[in-house]
Parts: structure tokens; sequence; C-alpha cells
């Protein structure tokens, strides 16, 4: 066990790059070397706890991470352990990468948001029915948890498009999370 961060949320989120263990927090991101088993950085987001990391991912040579109390995408450099970049997504709760792309889940407008990481710019949306709260991605698929409406979507990164969305039953009240 390993102690990280000094403001816990309750959607602390990880990923994995080929580098380190990165962990978010409510004001910072902790670096965490998986060697040494060290906090070996800790990373604060610009606005401290009025970020409330929600949801990293590490791609295309960086870490992304979203806060949802912000509604920022704050992309984090691995070789400096910086924040190079911010960029302003309306409720921003979920992010994965997929097709040479980051996705974002902007839950109150209800839709992803696609960005290229080469621009830090949005290049384009997908318009959801239900609030989109968490995102996975395989190489073919990504995968949108929605969970006030107790739903899952299907979105095709190469097109941009929904192909499908199914509930799952009753129920609907707190946030659930997929795994590949």
């Amino acid at each position: 066990t390993l102690a990280v961060g000094s403001r816990p949320t309750r959607r602390r989120a990880l990923a994995v790059s080929p580098e380190a263990v990165w962990v978010t927090d409510r004001d910072s991101v902790s670096r965490i070397d998986p060697q040494s088993r060290t906090v070996a950085a800790t990373i604060p987001y610009p606005g401290g706890d009025a970020f409330d990391g929600s949801d990293i991912a590490a791609a295309y040579g960086s870490i992304w991470v979203t806060g949802l109390g912000s509604s920022k995408l704050v992309r984090i450099s691995p070789a400096t352990n910086t924040v190079i970049a911010s960029v302003t997504v309306p409720s921003a709760s979920g992010v994965t990468a997929a097709a040479g792309r980051i996705w974002v889940a902007s839950r109150n407008e209800k839709k992803l948001v696609q960005f290229d990481p080469a621009a830090n710019a949005a290049v384009g949306e997908v318009a959801l029915d239900l609030a989109p709260d968490r995102i996975v991605a395989n190489d073919r698929n990504l995968w949108v948890t929605h969970s006030k409406g107790n739903a899952v979507s299907r979105v095709d990164p190469a097109t941009a498009k929904r192909t499908w969305t199914t509930r799952l039953g009753r129920g609907g009240c707190c946030p659930f999370f997929l795994a590949e």
C-alpha cells in the first residue's frame, strides 16, 4: 500500500504508461515509480481543489486528466511532470484514447468531444441521448457508461457515430465503470 495525494476524491482513477502508474487526486496527479514503489512526483492541477480529477488516460506520449469540477481536460508531460496544456470541456468526466484522438465525456452536454492531440484542440463531437460518465476503448469501439440512464453506448471512433445504446435495467443512481 502506498499513500498518494493529500486531498482524496470520491472518483479516484488510475492509468499506466510505459514509465509509471498515474493516480488522480482532488488537486493533483501522483506519478508512481513501479520499480521503487514510491511517489516519484506530484503534479498539481491548475485551479487546485476546484479541479477534482475524475478520470485519467495515458496516450500519445502524454497523461490526460479530466476535471469534473473545473470542466477541463489537462495534458501532462511525463518527461517534465508538468501541465503543458489545459482545454475547457463542459462537465468533463471520462477520458480515453482511440483512433489517434483523445475522447472526453461531457456529462451535462450529453456528448463526447474528440480532440486532436497534436493540436490540443477539439475536432469533433458525438451527440448522445444520455449523459456520459466514463469511456474505455478497444481497437474498434468506444464504450460509454451513462449512470443516470443506467445504460451503455457503443461509438465507432473511425466514423464518430454512436452505433447503439442499451439500457441495463432498473437503477442508475451511481457511476459505474468498464474494463477492457
